[in-house]
């Protein structure tokens, strides 16, 4: 089997099986469910950040990880990685074809009652899971899909460890779905739960769901972190007196990751994975966190974040709101698609001050739209958009470029291409 037949079978739009389809599957793939410690965490920024901390800290510490993701990319390969690395070409031609034999014999066996196909998410799952296994992976760490009731992954249940992610202690319509799924994959069993929540009924919720389903609830404490350094692209600390511990960042989201990461790795230590604290460090240090808040130029500053949801928005416009000493107010966006929620969330952000006010909108895309008072520059691609980007010249300028992974990592792309060209 080639790899372009193999992923046009996984993405091949079809209809969903039952979820006791897909366990049969998964058993007559060779339980490939089941045997191995698991980590879930929030499919959001913040998760994302926390279990790239996590993967890193436990490859420090000598553990064969497998990690699978829910961006959307064009190369399905980057959502399954094995060791810190995307699954090969290779093995998603093998693994696809046992796939395909599998689900044959399954219909074969349950003749009449067989499902008529599952769909991709279904088939990524049952790939991921079976990647892993072959791997001899010691931990696997994934995001829960948005909808948990329908997440293929929650055949793996029970999970060793769970993390809700959250931002500050907002009880939003979001939080609260946010929590509401967690307490889902809660009460499918853990041993252990690490939220960021800290308050409010969205706390309760998930305090609840751990005290019916007897897991052990850990809240970060910011108090017990010491940050002993701090400056734009560095942070250094120690928490609950040990450390120190470095980060290539000093933004929110990422620092309360790290802690949480942290946390993560006793609660694996209560469950008998050893993990020394030299590990811990290092991991923190050499790993490489999503695009929460990656800063390419300081002033004009260019800045660029995975913020697809209204949270992880928020979550961009409070590190921009802590660092307004390092960035200049005249802000210009970068978007693909829609930005009045945006250009709302901003307003309201910074509603009561003057540090930051947007002048600009760079639309990368066809048919862009029009505005009342902001001027809106059409590009085509995202190469022409770092050109126009890259223009701006005026330290008092900073360019905020927040959207999906794909798009995040291609403007990240195209700026520093750009960036080469003119040096």
């Amino acid at each position: 089997m080639t790899f372009v037949r193999a992923q046009r079978y996984l993405t091949e739009k079809s209809r969903a099986a039952s979820g006791e389809h897909f366990f049969s599957l998964c058993m007559r793939l060779g339980r490939i469910h089941a045997g191995i410690r698991k980590v879930c965490v929030s499919d959001n920024a913040d998760g994302a950040c926390r279990a790239a901390y996590l993967e890193r800290i436990l490859l420090c510490a000598g553990y064969r990880v497998g990690r699978m993701t829910r961006q959307e990319t064009e190369d399905l390969r980057s959502r399954i990685r094995l060791d810190g690395q995307p699954i090969s070409h290779k093995q998603v031609c093998e693994l696809t074809e046992q796939i395909m034999q599998g689900i044959d014999g399954l219909r074969k066996e349950l003749g009449e009652s067989a499902p008529g196909s599952f769909d991709s998410e279904q088939k990524i799952c049952a790939l991921a899971m079976l990647a892993f296994c072959c791997h001899g992976c010691d931990v696997i760490i994934f995001e829960a899909a948005r909808d948990l009731a329908s997440d293929p992954m929650s055949v793996a249940a029970p999970y060793t460890l769970v993390m809700p992610c959250g931002f500050g202690t907002k009880d939003t319509a979001q939080a609260k779905k946010q929590a509401q799924d967690a307490c889902l994959a809660i009460k499918r069993g853990t041993r252990e739960v690490v939220t960021g929540f800290t308050g409010g009924e969205v706390y309760n919720l998930i305090s609840q769901a751990c005290a019916a389903a007897g897991s052990r609830l850990t809240v970060p404490a910011k108090s017990e972190a010491v940050v002993k350094e701090s400056a734009l692209a560095k942070t250094e600390f120690t928490y609950r007196g040990k450390g120190p511990y470095r980060l290539h960042s000093s933004y929110s989201v990422q620092f309360e990751a790290a802690l949480a990461a942290i946390e993560a790795c006793f609660a694996l230590r209560r469950d008998g994975v050893r993990l020394p604290g030299a590990a811990i460090a290092s991991g923190l240090q050499s790993a490489e966190v999503p695009l929460c808040f990656d800063v390419l130029t300081v002033r004009p500053g260019v800045i660029v974040s995975v913020a697809s949801s209204a949270e992880d928005v928020r979550a961009l416009l409070c590190a921009l709101h802590q660092k307004q000493t390092s960035f200049g107010g005249r802000v210009v966006l970068c978007v693909q698609g829609t930005h009045e929620k945006l250009l709302t969330a901003f307003d309201k952000e910074f509603a009561s001050e003057d540090a930051y006010a947007v002048e600009e909108i760079i639309y990368v895309g066809q048919d862009a739209p029009q505005h009342e008072t902001l001027k809106i520059t059409a590009c085509t691609t995202v190469k022409r958009a770092a050109k126009h980007i890259l223009a701006h010249t005026d330290p008092n300028v900073t360019v905020l470029c927040p959207g999906t992974p794909a798009f995040a990592h291609s403007i990240k792309q195209a700026v520093n291409d750009a960036l080469i060209g003119l040096s």
